[in-house]
């Protein structure tokens, strides 16, 4: 099944393969250009999890067991590592924590850097594949948009973190499947595709859980029971090699695996439904209405009843274009019913990076009716490139209005300026715009390896507030309350979750008065005994007083 939009002549290549370029080369422009918008990777909506991967990175670098183990992430904390050895191939592993740890941002930017080389790199190879193996330059440049179809994808593409990973993921995924669609292929190579399948799915598991239902697809494929227990016993042994650095902490990742399947909310509470069904309906429904899902599943959904109703009139079986939409149709809709429970939009990447594959695959199949005449099937040719252009077009509009609305969000962020508060005990609360902030959460999920070092370089006068524990923290440890109000004349608290520090601060301070001022859209700032401009009111108070004074 050929497409007819592929150019003729011998002097096509240098020209197709320049072309094949643009995307991957625009990818890497535009991830690196939205990273710039979005600030540090300390700002509060990227700290979580970039520093904490960062540590972990480091744990690994020092052959030591990552701290987190819950996404469960390992190959995104191997990567990290293998890119700091490869940046310092001749440092020992402390000298390389030191460094990284003096200047996380440079660090972090370079292994973002090499996520984003890595996903261009894979688009290019993916357009060329397709180019060469479907004949075709639109089909070829719709799936190098992937990475550009949802700005979910492309605002995840620079950070530090399992959802860049899987986009690449993604692209090796419908490489193999279009590989597939060649006659014959399958039938040839069904156990070395099981094979091949399976370590891609043990790798996607193992960077995060909640990809599993896109590895449904295979099974499509696969066709019988020897090579679908192939494909099974292949996944299992990838991800038990891909997550090895975790294997002492399996019982923490199964753990938590368990509740987030058992349960449903934004952190599967223990004590939560399965399904909420108050609130599932809807979350399915609000997935769904992306264009990038939506519309891919309905348009394979008519294809494929179509279809079933011409092969009652032929007899034709199912062809591989066929059974393969089927199993992305399928494998994206058991994402959307997996996510609802705990809905969150970074989640759905890999189905968003899978809409070019149906796309194309749904094409394939209606080209295969042989509908219409010569001039018909030249004139939905013509469409189809019309289409993707359109696509590319749009997708300028949507990456414009992204870099306005991260430069933005940055821009509210650093409205607060907390250098004007260098006499107060800083506390941060998740998620603050805060550099010590990110530090010192990092350290805590990668097992508090390098507390010592963080002594060194962060101020004195920062402290952090584990919301799980209700812990008041520093790089040496726990502290009371009292102990950190004793030692300055006024208090600085910022984050976003407000709840958890006024319950805290309510129990340990019941006569302080926190001032809610200086608050940004999206943080919160609370005040005792100093003003926005950082000004200190009353600093001889006595701990005595500043427990008893009422503030404002």
């Amino acid at each position: 099944m050929s497409d007819p939009v592929r150019p003729s002549g011998p002097t096509r290549h240098p020209f197709i393969h320049a072309l094949l370029l643009v995307l991957p080369v625009a990818f890497v422009i535009v991830a690196h250009i939205v990273r710039t918008h979005g600030g540090p990777f300390w700002m509060w909506h990227v700290l979580d999890p970039s520093y904490y991967y960062l540590f972990d990175a480091l744990n690994l670098v020092n052959l030591t067991t990552p701290g987190q183990p819950f996404h469960p992430g390992t190959p995104v904390q191997m990567l990290g590592a293998l890119v700091l050895k490869a940046v310092y191939t001749l440092q020992s592993a402390q000298a390389i924590a030191d460094m990284a740890l003096a200047d996380p941002e440079r660090h972090l930017g370079i292994i973002s850097s090499t996520f984003i080389a890595l996903t261009a790199l894979l688009s290019l190879a993916l357009g060329v594949f397709v180019y060469r193996r479907l004949d075709g330059i639109w089909s070829a440049l719709l799936f190098q948009l992937a990475p550009f179809l949802s700005m979910v994808t492309l605002k995840n593409a620079y950070h530090v973190k399992p959802e860049p990973i899987l986009a690449a993921l993604m692209l090796v995924v419908s490489m193999v499947v279009i590989a597939c669609l060649r006659p014959g292929f399958l039938d040839r190579n069904r156990t070395r595709l099981a094979v091949g399948f399976g370590i891609l799915a043990g790798f996607g598991v193992a960077t995060k859980l909640t990809v599993a239902p896109i590895f449904v697809l295979p099974l499509f494929l696969l066709g019988n029971l020897r090579t679908v227990m192939t494909y099974a016993a292949a996944s299992a042994i990838a991800f038990l090699l891909f997550t090895a650095p975790i294997w002492g902490a399996y019982d923490r990742l199964w753990g938590f695996a368990g509740q987030v399947m058992a349960n449903s909310g934004a952190y599967a509470a223990a004590d939560a439904a399965f399904i909420d069904f108050s609130t599932y309906p809807r979350a399915v429904l609000k997935i769904l209405s992306r264009p990038v899902l939506h519309v891919p599943i309905i348009g394979a959904v008519i294809a494929l009843l179509v279809d079933r109703l011409r092969q009652n009139r032929t007899g034709v079986n199912f062809s591989t274009e066929a059974r393969a939409l089927a199993g992305v149709a399928l494998a994206v809709a058991l994402q959307v019913l997996a996510v609802a429970k705990q809905p969150t939009a970074n989640y759905m990447v890999p189905a968003y990076m899978l809409a070019p594959l149906a796309l194309v695959l749904i094409r394939r199949l209606v080209i295969g009716w042989d509908i219409g005449s010569a001039g018909f099937r030249r004139g939905t040719s013509g469409a189809f490139a019309a289409f993707v252009c359109a696509l590319a077009i749009l997708q300028v509009f949507s990456v414009m209005r992204l870099n306005r609305e991260l430069a933005e969000m940055v821009r509210v962020a650093q409205a607060v300026d907390d250098a004007k508060f260098a006499k107060c005990a800083r506390l941060y609360v998740f998620p603050p715009s805060s550099h010590s902030f990110a530090m010192y959460r990092g350290d805590w999920e990668a097992g508090l390896r390098h507390t010592k070092m963080l002594s060194r370089l962060l101020p004195d006068n920062d402290y952090w507030f584990e919301q799980n524990s209700a812990d008041l923290r520093n790089a040496q440890g726990s502290l009371e309350l009292t102990q950190v109000l004793s030692s300055y004349p006024c208090l600085f608290i910022r984050g976003a979750h407000r709840g958890p520090i006024l319950n805290f601060m309510r129990a340990q301070a019941p006569d302080l008065q926190l001032v809610l001022s200086c608050s940004t859209r999206d943080e919160a700032v609370f005040l005792a005994k100093v003003d926005c401009d950082g000004t200190v009111q009353e600093e001889s108070l006595s701990l005595q007083q500043w427990l008893k004074v009422g503030h404002r």
